[in-house]
């Protein structure tokens, strides 16, 4: 305890004083007037820079200040000329029309460039793509020309080629089995035409090893003449096992003549 707290005496009898000065109310003795020091008061909180609250205003202060600058930078660009070109609401052009092709398909897409001189071997590959579109295993069984001239048919002028396709009923290749379902590949003065058919069972021959003009040649060579009409059958012979090049002319059968398909041998004169 300081002397400020001390309580108050009586300098004379000792008794315990309220207050200081006057007489001491015990004994009537005179008391000195004593001065309490005055009590300090304690200073003044202020808070330090470093402890004073941030503003609440701040955030919006530096959001606003952002903008600003954003808003800034982007108008200084668009000035600039350095901006990408305003996307274009128009539609796009539509696209060319196809070109027209100069090439006129032939009918059924045999490709006969001309009627007036059809080679039945020559067109005997796409007369099979057709055949295969009927049936994937569609097996030659026969063609027949006629008339044929250094083996060519006139087409346009009354020829006729064939081209006829089986299902087999067996086994596959030369020789199998062909039942009477039949599909048929026509050459004449209209075109090409394809159709089912119904035709006799026989059976199958693989494409000729003997072109028929080398065939027609054999048989000239063997005494028809050259200027005859004559009808040519590539099938199979019963006969010879094997097929064949079957010729004939109209009205005569001492011109009638069979041709090795496989090596143009004359077999029957």
């Amino acid at each position: 305890m300081t002397d400020s707290n001390l309580p108050y005496t009586c300098h004379q009898c000792g008794e315990v004083l309220g207050t200081g000065g006057g007489r001491c109310p015990f004994c009537g003795a005179e008391q000195p007037e004593v001065t309490r020091p005055a009590e300090r008061q304690p200073a003044p909180f202020v808070p330090t820079v470093a402890e004073a609250e941030p503003s609440s205003n701040l955030p919006l202060i530096i959001g606003g200040v952002v903008a600003v600058l954003a808003a800034g930078g982007a108008a200084a660009y668009f000035l600039s000329g350095d901006a990408p070109p305003a996307a274009s609401s128009a539609a796009p052009p539509p696209p060319p029309p196809p070109t027209a092709s100069t090439e006129t398909p032939s009918a059924d897409d045999i490709g006969i460039d001309d009627l007036t001189q059809v080679r039945p071997d020559r067109h005997l590959g796409r007369a099979k793509s057709l055949a295969h579109k009927w049936d994937r295993d569609a097996q030659l069984v026969n063609i027949d020309a006629a008339p044929v001239v250094s083996g060519a048919v006139d087409a346009k002028s009354g020829g006729r080629v064939g081209y006829r396709f089986g299902r087999a009923t067996g086994r596959l290749g030369p020789g199998a089995a062909v039942g009477a379902e039949q599909f048929s590949v026509t050459i004449d003065a209209n075109g090409s035409h394809k159709e089912e058919t119904t035709g006799t069972p026989t059976k199958a021959v693989g494409s000729p090893s003997c072109p028929i003009d080398e065939a027609w040649r054999k048989m000239v060579a063997s005494g028809v003449p050259s200027n005859s009409a004559v009808r040519m059958q590539f099938l199979h012979s019963e006969k010879y096992g094997r097929a064949v090049w079957a010729t004939s002319v109209e009205g005569d059968e001492k011109l009638s003549r069979t041709i090795d398909g496989m090596n143009c041998t004359i077999l029957v004169r």
